[in-house]
């Protein structure tokens, strides 16, 4: 039960989630790449697996998931960004998924 009212959380929190995720990935020096992308598009791309979390985690594979992001690696390298840096902003957004229920008190 608490892990569909953490996902549930995590859902309705979307837009808080992505902005800040947004704003870490653009200030940080490792993902420096990242600042050509408008704050929008990070913000929308993130925003879109956090408010469906759920079916991420219920109806999606692991391989749905890793296919997912290996297409935004294979774009983004394709557009110039540099490996480690596609990699630290995929972590980043693992981390801040794993941080959220911290922060929220949610044990």
């Amino acid at each position: 039960m608490l892990g569909i009212r953490l996902v549930r959380l995590i859902e309705q929190h979307s837009e808080a989630l992505s902005r800040g995720l947004s704003e870490q990935i653009r200030s940080s020096e490792r993902t420096s790449d990242f600042k050509q992308i408008p704050s929008k598009d990070l913000r929308l791309a993130a925003t879109e697996v956090y408010r469906n979390l759920g079916e991420w985690l219920l109806q999606k594979t692991e391989r749905d998931i890793a296919t997912r992001f290996k297409a935004i690696a294979f774009r983004r390298s394709a557009e110039g960004y540099q490996p480690a840096s596609v990699r630290v902003g995929i972590d980043a957004y693992s981390r801040s998924l794993v941080a959220f229920p911290a922060a929220r008190g949610v044990r």
